[in-house]
């Protein structure tokens, strides 16, 4: 969800022989006191003229505006925003202003028309602050670029997985050679244990047999 004013920051009209503005709204927390004198000092200068398109820079960002021989229809975007959105914009401003305020267009006072227009523009704001809403090569791009992340992240998560495979194999094949020394080593001490126990018992035995024999040798009577 784009944030109110991320893109779409002010917009409006003006009338182009007495240079002033007959409407303008701020969306988001653009400073419209600002915008509009901004504004003001492009028509003074001749800037903005009738029968012109053209983008300017402005604040921080850039002023598109499209005019005719009476009025003035500008909008203010981000710096990284498409123009060719932004005059989208401006057409369907022109349009919907110039049939909402009709013949008050020439005689309004400054500022007069916002009241009439607000909606209009407000709704206007609203729907082109996300590209995506109004134009289909950002949509595209957008959805593009949402494929390429979840790709990238697959290709992270095999990875991954490519290294816990390789860890994993390299731990067997330890445990493997572990397993294979703990065999030899079990072996050994088995075999070391029998011969200790054998040792054993032969001692013992040969014990026995002398107790035996001594014990034969005192039984027997001597001559």
């Amino acid at each position: 969800m784009v944030e109110p004013g991320t893109n779409v920051k002010y917009c409006g009209a003006g009338r182009l022989d007495d240079r002033i503005i007959l409407a303008s709204y701020v969306y988001g927390r653009a400073d419209i006191t600002r915008s509009n004198n901004g504004v003001k000092g492009l028509l003074s200068k001749g800037q903005i003229s009738s029968s012109k398109t053209g983008t300017v820079p402005f604040e921080d960002g850039n002023l598109h505006y499209i005019s005719d021989q009476t009025c003035a229809f500008f909008v203010s975007c981000a710096v990284n925003y498409p123009a060719r959105t932004a005059f989208q914009f401006l057409q369907q401003l022109k349009t919907q202003f110039s049939q909402a305020c009709g013949p008050s267009i020439q005689t309004a006072q400054e500022g007069t028309l916002t009241k009439n227009a607000r909606q209009l523009m407000k709704d206007l704001c609203t729907k082109f602050d996300d590209v995506r809403n109004v134009d289909k090569i950002a949509s595209v791009s957008d959805q593009v670029n949402k494929v390429k992340e979840v790709m990238s992240d697959n290709i992270q998560i095999m990875l991954q997985n490519q290294d816990q495979l390789e860890h994993l194999n390299e731990s067997t094949e330890m445990l493997q050679r572990e397993s294979q020394a703990f065999q030899k080593k079990a072996v050994s001490v088995k075999r070391t244990m029998w011969w200790k126990n054998m040792k054993m018992t032969l001692i013992i035995a040969a014990i026995i047999i002398i107790i035996i024999v001594i014990i034969v040798a005192t039984l027997i009577p001597r001559k």
